[in-house]
């Protein structure tokens, strides 16, 4: 470096300025940091599932009791067993 004031000045200036260039940079950064969502922390596994009620829930969703179905007797039993033949056999395959 040579002893010009001209060139003291200029180092002097970029100083200042190289500072003020790092002050804008940290002040981004730090801007960026608080900017970061925290994530809440994950909750806890579910609680074991409740079997005490299974039995009775599958019994009130049978479609067709375990008896088999009642058709009656006369001429309208015969065309509820004649219908029972075909959609029967659906809903006992759901049990």
């Amino acid at each position: 470096m040579s002893d010009d004031p001209l060139s003291v000045t200029g180092e002097k200036r970029l100083k200042l300025e190289r500072e003020r260039i790092d002050r804008q940079y940290n002040d981004a950064l730090t801007a960026l940091d608080h900017a970061l969502q925290q994530f809440p922390e994950l909750p806890g596994s579910p609680a074991a599932p409740d079997d005490s009620l299974v039995t009775r829930l599958n019994e009130l969703a049978r479609l067709v009791p375990e008896e088999g179905v009642d058709c009656g007797v006369g001429w309208r039993g015969r065309i509820r067993r004649f219908v029972w033949r075909f959609i029967g056999p659906v809903f006992q395959r759901q049990h």
